[in-house]
């Protein structure tokens, strides 16, 4: 019987971790395309509204897989849980690959890769803030962060209604 209660426990706790995670990386990615969209559109925001450039297709198909690249790779990096026998916030979460891929996005005019590993980026430097940290030398050495915050927890819901706000915020301006 205790046994049947902790492996229920353990799958609550489980999906209770794995939403928390994707809800504030999905967040923070469509934060991060937000900001794409404001920066990439200054002129025609200002002008115009965001209403409009949502409504223009031709603006609309130029941004999309800039905004797509955001919001993908903001969430990428956990797909580390999918694959057997790869640890959780090694190889997917160290930031060297994402920064050579955002160089070369930049180098090559690649724009959906540089936003791509920009939503990597900011993935990687929000783990950093939990008390898990994330790998910086190396793949699978020692892992650094802030360590300030335990996923799951109450701050981590309000870090997300935090970028939810900045969200907010961002579409009144524009």
């Amino acid at each position: 019987m205790a046994g049947r209660l902790l492996g229920l426990a353990t799958s609550v706790f489980s999906r209770f971790f794995l939403k928390m995670t994707k809800t504030n990386h999905t967040i923070s990615g469509l934060l991060l395309a937000e900001i794409v969209i404001a920066i990439t559109c200054h002129d025609v925001l200002s002008i115009q509204g965001i209403a409009h450039v949502l409504q223009n297709k031709h603006i609309c198909h130029a941004l999309a897989p800039l905004a797509a690249g955001c919001f993908t790779g903001a969430l990428f990096p956990d797909v580390d849980l999918a694959i057997p026998g790869l640890g959780h916030r090694t190889l997917t979460h160290w930031p060297v690959p994402y920064l050579i891929g955002a160089a070369s996005g930049y180098v090559f005019h690649l724009s959906w890769m540089l936003y791509f590993c920009a939503g990597c980026l900011l993935h990687i430097f929000l783990d950093s803030f939990s008390l898990m940290g994330v790998p910086l030398r190396s793949p699978f050495g020692k892992r650094t962060g802030f360590r300030v915050m335990r996923v799951g927890a109450f701050s981590e819901t309000v870090t997300a209604v935090l970028m939810g706000v900045i969200m907010y915020r961002i579409w009144i301006l524009f």
